[in-house]
């Protein structure tokens, strides 16, 4: 039977994308607002400047695997969403230096530190027969202080500035964007705070989605 609760529905996308992946600012059933409030100030999911492209749960020991996005309330200008190939990103850190894409899998590339949680990383991480992707590049992240990081952070930074990479959209009301969490970034233009958007954030930790088919991250 259809369901017509937004609430409900990216809950129910769980049986998919594995259980709710709970965090300090979701509510009791793991799903979280993305408004423009003063609450849980440093926290880019209420407040309305841009959000610059990112992983979820980069300060976690283990991210979740995916991530949807459902809009309620579209601002009538600004706040597009925003993707970025992960496979990208590592082929145009590769193309300039692999000495520099061998420093982004090192174990304390990237560490990223947010309200009394914290996780040190690599950038790019193999697991099993793909690559997965944490990145986060904001107050809440801080680089490996050695040359080899630092060129393959200025390239990363270099491609994620370049509006030719990155796909921008805005979401309208009821529609729900599901993003890899692990293979793509994903990020937010600057909106009118006083516009009224409102979206509706839940995160899956993937668990079970192997027999479905589902992979995270890409093949390089």
């Amino acid at each position: 039977s259809r369901d017509d609760d937004p609430r409900s529905q990216i809950r129910s996308l769980a049986s998919i994308f594995g259980p709710i992946h709970r965090h300090k600012r979701s509510e009791s059933d793991g799903v979280a607002p993305i408004s423009a409030s003063g609450h849980f100030p440093g926290y880019y999911g209420t407040s309305h400047h841009a959000h610059p492209p990112h992983t979820d749960g980069a300060f976690d020991n283990r991210p979740p695997m995916f991530m949807a996005l459902q809009c309620l309330v579209k601002a009538e200008q600004g706040g597009d969403s925003q993707l970025l190939s992960g496979a990208g990103l590592y082929d145009s850190v590769a193309n300039h230096s692999p000495a520099a894409l061998r420093a982004l899998f090192a174990p304390d590339a990237l560490t990223v530190r947010r309200d009394g949680e914290g996780a040190m990383a690599s950038i790019f991480t193999v697991v099993a027969d793909a690559i997965h992707l944490r990145y986060r590049d904001d107050t809440t992240a801080e680089f490996a202080d050695r040359a080899d990081v630092a060129l393959g952070v200025d390239l990363c930074r270099r491609h994620v500035a370049d509006p030719r990479n990155i796909l921008q959209f805005r979401l309208e009301p009821q529609q729900i964007l599901i993003v890899d969490n692990r293979g793509v970034l994903h990020g937010r233009t600057s909106f009118n705070p006083t516009s009224g958007r409102l979206l509706l954030r839940a995160t899956y930790t993937g668990e079970g989605t192997e027999q479905l088919g589902l992979r995270c991250g890409f093949s390089r």
